[in-house]
């Protein structure tokens, strides 16, 4: 009994630290992605989709931007798991100044971006 506990221990284990293989279903062909960086600092947490490994911001931007149920992120570098997708986006978008999504440079902080769009996609159009 005690060897069928132990390896139902370890088969837990091993499901529940495997990597999240999200599907990327929205592409932007020219990876010319516009973004707002948002300062408000919303508490999200009751919206959070998933949580992800991720190397960089630009990464996390490209994995919320390619997921349908994405709409805004959080990217904190200092977190086990960086990359916060939520399916909540504080602004009407067509409001807001975006800027380029490579432009955006993370400063060590968590950072807040919303309304991720790519022109090519006719996005603004």
């Amino acid at each position: 009994m005690w060897t069928n506990l132990l390896w139902l221990a370890a088969w837990l284990s091993a499901i529940s630290s495997a990597p999240v293989n999200l599907p990327q279903t929205i592409t932007c062909p020219d990876n010319n992605i516009f973004v707002f960086v948002n300062e408000s600092a919303t508490n999200r947490a009751p919206y959070i989709f998933v949580e992800l490994k991720s190397i960089d911001l630009q990464d996390c931007i490209f994995k919320c931007f390619g997921n349908q149920f994405c709409y805004s992120l959080k990217y904190d570098h200092n977190s086990v798991e960086p990359c916060s997708l939520f399916y909540f986006s504080a602004y009407n978008c067509s409001n807001q100044n975006l800027v380029k999504a490579d432009t955006v440079k993370y400063n060590g902080k968590a950072i807040t971006i919303d309304c991720l769009r790519c022109p090519s996609n006719g996005d603004f159009g």
